[in-house]
């Protein structure tokens, strides 16, 4: 039966992903070739929605994905008494980070560093090329590569810049934005703060980050 990718699937999809922290990746196995490897790992996001792990040269996730950079990643909310998750396919490769995707990083893993000074560690990310999203019964679809790639993403440069000119009220510190949500650091605890509806342009976005951040 051919799949068929419909648009309305990504938003809820990166939404999701950019909620979440952590998901398991199915992986190729080498130990047992033919059977999937399925790992925990926590992520964070791109700007544009993509995961990007920091993973070890030891790890067996990682060795399988030198042999074979094809894998899917699963995301879901363990908090959330929902069914809603996402299935993220794609290939995985090395990067190595620009210094303002490097600051998104370290600001929302601040321990990545002592990771990545360990020497054997480096950074993935996984490239969407498809997703499987399921919100529930009978609410289920498919997205490919091209729809992914056109919702409208910040740049980690506007990001960057609205970072130091917004201000926050009390013990929060603001630490990523994007088009689904802001994410702060209160109390010691990375909370996110999502939008009950997506922004249409970053005029529109700034507006809404500004107002969620003063209503908390």
């Amino acid at each position: 039966m051919p799949i068929h990718y419909a648009a309305q699937w990504v938003h809820p999809a990166q939404a999701l992903a950019r909620r979440c922290r952590e998901g398991v990746l199915a992986t190729q196995s080498v130990q047992w070739p033919g059977v999937p490897y399925a790992s925990y790992l926590p992520y964070v996001c791109d700007e544009t929605g993509c995961p990007l792990f920091v993973i070890s040269a030891l790890a067996e996730h990682t060795q399988n994905l030198q042999a074979n950079a094809q894998c899917s990643f699963v995301v879901f909310d363990s908090s959330d008494a929902t069914t809603e998750r996402v299935t993220l396919v794609g290939t995985a490769a090395p990067v190595t980070p620009s210094p303002l995707l490097a600051a998104r990083l370290a600001r929302y893993q601040p321990q990545t560093a002592q990771f990545l000074a360990l020497g054997d560690f480096s950074i993935w990310r996984l490239k969407v090329t498809a997703l499987r999203y399921i919100a529930g019964f009978g609410r289920m679809g498919y997205s490919d590569a091209t729809q992914w790639q056109e919702t409208p993403c910040l740049s980690l440069e506007q990001e960057a810049l609205w970072l130091d000119q917004i201000k926050t009220s009390g013990d929060q510190r603001l630490i990523g934005i994007d088009f689904d949500g802001v994410d702060v650091y209160r109390n010691g605890k990375l909370i996110r703060y999502g939008f009950q509806a997506r922004p249409l342009d970053t005029d529109a976005l700034y507006a809404t980050v500004t107002k969620q951040l003063d209503t908390q």
